[in-house]
């Protein structure tokens, strides 16, 4: 049974993509990063601390990513698409190393050549970036991506490449589980390990040892939903389908609260905001899900998904993720002082889409024809050595 591409999906990781750039977009305004300030009732906190938060939502993006590569790594062990491990090892590696090790060799030019120290009336995120001289250590763990490292010195978004890449290396045993055991003792198993993640990481950080590599069992649950929810699709696809419009409305409106979850409640709640990280983790995951649910199943969602703008950042979303903040940054450290915030922003903007198209083209594309080439070859010697044998 062939793998089925659903287009509709990569404009969803598009959109999440544009929520990712926004919300590092405004990170770097005091009145969006302190949560020390008091902006009042101003339009900020309406933003801050409401659903509308779902337009700049960068960890809860980075949340839908992870259940999305969860859904579609699971499809091929779903839908019975033979593969051995070295196969799938080397798609995945080429698909998201090596256009990762090029952006850190562009971003590292331009931390050498354009960072200026402080950005004067900036947020600490924002001055928190480049603020260091290059190491050569750094550099080297960079490399193998996977390590324990400082991963946001050079850019903020390669914390989320390491847990995806070093939870991509034993997806397969996830996928295993999943199928043999059902969603009964899959969801009981990565609660318990996600759990461990979390406090295990809170203890070691308590301890002063700070380390991320239990942080990625505690992300692994999103890839376990995302694939439980490939594996279950139809039904649930006819479940939705069978409501009724006003149920369809509310499961919507439900899917974004759930999403935007850590928002709305830090508004009137007086739970300490670290520990709404797991409630945070998994109501995202949920409504990402369902955000799944409603392009695969809404024909209203469906038919907005595959507008071709949409269609076109979703294609450029990975890449919108690995370079959006080198023009922000470079921009800030050379011009903040002479050229208006908003037309730098824009600025911004426009060439990190250029950018990005351009990774598409001559990064991307070449990197997952390059996989498929040698998971081809990979697979007639395979073949021959059972012909052999």
């Amino acid at each position: 049974m062939p793998n089925i591409r659903y287009n509709q999906l990569d404009s969803l990781r598009g959109l999440a993509a544009a929520s990712v750039v926004i919300h590092h977009y405004l990170l770097i305004f005091p009145q969006f990063y302190d949560k020390t300030i008091d902006n009042g009732g101003s339009i900020i906190n309406i933003l801050k601390y409401t659903p509308l938060h779902i337009f700049f939502s960068g960890t809860q993006a980075v949340i839908l990513f992870f259940v999305l590569s969860g859904f579609v790594l699971s499809l091929p062990y779903i839908n019975k698409i033979n593969s051995s491990y070295s196969i799938y090892l080397t798609r995945r590696v080429t698909r998201i190393y090596i256009p990762y090790i090029i952006s850190v060799v562009i971003v590292l030019i331009a931390v050498k050549f354009y960072s200026d120290g402080v950005i004067t009336d900036f947020s600490s995120w924002a001055n928190g970036k480049w603020s260091n001289p290059i190491e050569y250590k750094l550099i080297l763990e960079h490399l193998f991506l996977v390590g324990n490292f400082a991963n946001g010195e050079y850019n903020p978004i390669y914390w989320s490449l390491v847990h995806e890449m070093r939870i991509s290396l034993f997806f397969p045993i996830l996928m295993f589980v999943i199928l043999k055991y059902g969603w009964k003792l899959s969801i009981f198993g990565s609660l318990i390990i996600s759990a461990f993640g979390f406090v295990g990481t809170a203890i070691l950080s308590y301890k002063n040892i700070e380390t991320d590599y239990l942080l990625t069992l505690y992300y692994a649950l999103s890839f376990v939903i995302g694939a439980l929810l490939a594996r279950y699709k139809d039904i649930l696809i006819n479940v939705f389908v069978s409501k009724s419009k006003t149920l369809k409305i509310l499961i919507t409106i439900s899917s974004i609260l759930l999403y935007t979850f850590p928002s709305w409640v830090l508004n009137f709640s007086f739970i300490p905001e670290r520990l709404l990280g797991p409630p945070n983790t998994v109501l995202a995951s949920i409504g990402a899900a369902m955000f799944i649910i409603l392009a695969l199943a809404s024909n209203t969602f469906k038919k907005l998904l595959l507008f071709k703008p949409f269609q076109f950042l979703g294609n450029i979303s990975y890449s919108l993720y690995l370079y959006h903040c080198i023009p922000l940054f470079i921009l800030l450290h050379q011009f903040v002082d002479t050229v208006s915030i908003w037309i730098l922003l824009s600025a911004s903007c426009i060439i990190s889409i250029v950018l990005a198209t351009l990774s598409y083209y001559f990064v991307e594309k070449p990197s997952i024809k390059l996989g498929k080439k040698i998971s081809t070859t990979l697979k007639k010697q395979t073949t021959n050595k059972k012909i052999a044998g």
